[in-house]
């Protein structure tokens, strides 16, 4: 190998190298696209379990569930700057469907299949895993 070979795998190493230290270091961007679950606040003081979808889209899905019963929630959401903000617009429960508009805001801190959230209205944080597939 000549010394002008040498020098270009060198350079392709070096190149090769720092990718995977960027992408090892966390560098790449972190997102919440995905399915979700853990117990998510209620009304009030309540906690259900519940299941949130995060699509490519930027439509999010939610289910809870609460005394035996099961309700879905249909929406959208931004997440920009470690906030994700959701506007739910449609609710089932029982079978009724109703429409509505109500849109909440959080900071979101992501640590590998962990996501901690914390409402900016009312200061309280819930923490939800990754479902793996």
């Amino acid at each position: 190998m000549n010394l002008r070979n040498s020098r270009c795998l060198s350079s392709v190493c070096v190149v090769v190298g720092l990718a995977g230290i960027a992408a090892v270091s966390g560098c790449a961007k972190k997102t919440v696209v995905g399915k979700w679950s853990g117990t998510l606040p209620g009304p009030g003081k309540m906690s259900l379990p519940g299941t949130v979808e995060f699509k490519d889209d930027g439509t999010a899905n939610l289910v809870v569930s609460a005394m035996g019963a099961t309700a879905t929630a249909t929406g959208t959401y931004k997440y920009e700057d470690d906030t994700l903000t959701e506007t739910l617009t449609s609710m089932t429960v029982a079978g009724q469907t109703r429409n509505m508009t109500e849109t909440m805001s959080a900071k979101v801190v992501l640590d590998g299949d962990s996501m901690t959230l914390t409402s900016a209205t009312t200061g309280k944080s819930y923490t939800v895993k990754r479902e793996t597939k």
